[in-house]
């Protein structure tokens, strides 16, 4: 398949406004060309996290064609091809934002875990986990928006993608741990004297209320540090990371005001209260620009 450098990025546009949900609110408040940027980008990350969740087992197979279309991004041949019509626009984005290839290799490695039971004994490996599959992405994203100190804001884009990591991990918690995946720590969970079917069962117990309960206020404490952050960002960029910030961050007041629920439904911010959020983040932002 043949695609131009627009049909592509037209693509990867579509792509991102069927997939991204609680990002792509923040997506669409970027100018045109930032905007399209950071489709690319996600489009092609998505790639490698739809290999992990091919529930025809095929998830290695689908990673190792990611791999190699990355590898064909990062190329010196300009006759290189492929079936892919996401590569001409990442490749393009990749190249004008100067996007380091050892950041989407950390995300494969982070993806490559999701392709079997997942078991973290520590917190420091889970740490590790977010760093691949969320601390990168933030570091990406900032050199599309732009910031004025990157030694400043580099560690904190790793504890804000720390951050909807662990907020996500926590959303789908339950539906996780029954396909294999659990990504709270082991240590976490001997701590508060939870056992795995515990998590899995129909009835949430006070030790899983706690754990979950404990594991959100260190996620909120995540925000907490990386709030600053939204100072720094280049200001046509600004809004975009407040509303993926203040979307994410109020998903987990959500699950922080009813810990049990995360075992019981998918907890979710309806479309009206993230619209209603994405406009807050934009008045927020001229409220920065003028202070």
């Amino acid at each position: 398949m043949s695609v131009t450098l627009e049909e592509s990025y037209r693509h990867c546009v579509a792509a991102s406004r069927t997939a991204a949900r609680n990002f792509y609110y923040g997506f669409r408040l970027l100018p045109r060309d930032k905007h399209r940027a950071i489709c690319a980008v996600y489009a092609f990350m998505r790639l490698a996290d739809d290999a992990a969740d091919d529930a025809s087992n095929h998830g290695g197979e689908a990673l190792a064609r990611w791999s190699a279309a990355l590898d064909a991004a990062y190329s010196e041949d300009e006759t290189i091809s492929t079936a892919s019509p996401i590569l001409p626009a990442f490749r393009d984005t990749a190249r004008r934002y100067e996007l380091r290839k050892e950041w989407f290799l950390e995300l494969m490695e982070g993806v490559r875990t999701d392709l079997g039971p997942v078991r973290f004994a520590s917190v420091a490996e889970l740490d590790r986990y977010c760093y691949r599959v969320a601390g990168v992405v933030g570091l990406v994203c900032l050199r599309i928006w732009g910031v004025t100190d990157y030694d400043r804001a580099d560690p904190l884009a790793i504890d804000c993608g720390a951050a909807f990591q662990l907020t996500n991990i926590l959303r789908d918690l339950k539906e996780d741990a029954q396909r294999g995946r659990l990504y709270l720590p082991q240590s976490d969970l001997m701590r508060h004297q939870v056992h795995e079917e515990d998590i899995l069962g129909s009835r949430p117990s006070d030790h899983v209320v706690d754990l979950i309960a404990d594991e959100a206020d260190r996620a909120e404490g995540l925000y907490e540090r990386s709030a600053p952050l939204a100072r720094m960002i280049s200001p046509d960029s600004r809004p975009t990371f407040l509303a993926m910030f203040m979307i994410y961050r109020g998903l987990l007041a959500l699950i922080r005001r009813d810990p049990a629920a995360v075992l019981q439904r998918r907890v979710s911010l309806h479309p009206l209260r993230k619209i209603a959020l994405a406009s807050r983040a934009v008045m927020l932002a001229r409220r920065h620009s003028t202070e």
